[in-house]
């Protein structure tokens, strides 16, 4: 009763559009990207504060596994990162998504605010993209040099590739270029008329 009473009073002074299923459905997005945001960081705190997960590293049919536990502290900071960067940049996706929720909400849906959440979030994808794609070589390549690991283990860099996220950061890059262009012919029609 108090919810439906909330929207109501939005809806009458303004705060959102007359569009209740945009709201409703802003509302889930707002929520899942709440839950997101707690599993992308809580995900990297299990690493530090368990660090007993082996990571693996293979050579034909030879394994080497390690605990982050294992290495010294500042190998240990270095792989760490190494692996973590991607999801604390994809945290700035996520906060994007929770801002085009927050618009979407308040009833702006062709705005030059959205337009800035979609290619910053198109942006982030790609970022991470990368950085995922370039993490597990870098880790084989950095506990090599540091003469860590036995050897260099076999990592093709076919197979660490991320086409999904960069995919969809491109995606999310032209659909905001897309938007961009549709909101500055919405305020050429408004300015000719």
């Amino acid at each position: 009763m108090t919810v439906r009473f909330a929207v109501g009073l939005a809806m009458e002074t303004g705060m959102i559009g007359k569009d209740k299923t945009l709201f409703r459905w802003s509302t889930v997005l707002l929520v899942l990207a709440f839950v997101t945001l707690l599993a992308n960081i809580l995900g990297p705190l299990s690493l530090i504060l368990d660090g007993t997960d082996p990571l693996v590293l293979a050579k034909g049919d030879d394994l080497w596994k390690f605990t982050l536990g294992e290495l010294k502290a500042w190998d240990r900071v270095v792989v760490f990162t190494t692996l973590v960067l991607p999801s604390l940049i994809w945290v700035l996706g996520v906060l994007q998504i929770g801002q085009l929720a927050l618009l979407y909400r308040g009833g702006k849906v062709f705005e030059q605010a959205n337009v800035r959440c979609f290619l910053r979030l198109g942006t982030i994808l790609v970022v991470s993209g990368i950085l995922e794609s370039l993490a597990y070589p870098a880790i084989n390549h950095y506990l090599f040099a540091r003469g860590i690991s036995p050897w260099l283990a076999d990592m093709k860099l076919l197979f660490t590739l991320e086409p999904d996220l960069i995919m969809a950061g491109m995606f999310f890059f032209v659909l905001g270029k897309i938007m961009q262009r549709g909101v500055e012919l919405q305020e050429f029609d408004r300015l000719t008329v």
